[in-house]
């Protein structure tokens, strides 16, 4: 469906991600994906946590583009956003989510990773917060990061 982009980490530790093959990016795609996703969510409150997805990713995006030279990482999280969050919006299941957000959200997700949507985020009850589980982020980062490997 998309042109398979390819990920690694800004250090052996790290889960904030750089992209590898830019070129592939699709800014024309991504921008009409992106105005879906607004699309969709427009006419919520400011503090909406959904805003906390769309502003960043348009910061990322522009930072991106003008940082050739230097790749600009995605972050997991950068305060409330990263692309974390973007999959706890993939996710989430709850009444706070609707279908049509959560399938644009999804969109998103494919976009930049691919399918399947990971299952690194696992809720914590009785808190219902989601928690990484680093062993299934591990195995997921392979499947991104495959072409990277490949190139060394």
């Amino acid at each position: 469906m998309y042109k398979k982009l390819y990920w690694k980490r800004i250090s052996n530790s790290s889960i904030d991600l750089l992209l590898v093959n830019f070129n592939d990016f699709d800014i024309d795609k991504f921008n009409n994906l992106l105005h879906e996703f607004r699309m969709i969510t427009e006419g919520r409150k400011p503090d909406d946590p959904i805003n906390t997805v769309i502003k960043p990713l348009m910061e990322w995006r522009n930072d991106a583009i003008h940082g050739e030279i230097r790749p600009v990482p995605l972050k997991h999280c950068k305060k409330r956003w990263g692309y974390g969050t973007l999959l706890r919006w993939c996710i989430s299941e709850g009444s706070q989510v609707s279908a049509q957000v959560r399938d644009s959200a999804r969109d998103l997700w494919k976009f930049f990773f691919g399918s399947p949507i990971p299952e690194y985020y696992k809720p914590e009850r009785p808190k219902g917060k989601n928690v990484l589980d680093r062993n299934q982020w591990d195995e997921w980062y392979k499947q991104i990061s495959t072409f990277y490997k490949d190139a060394l």
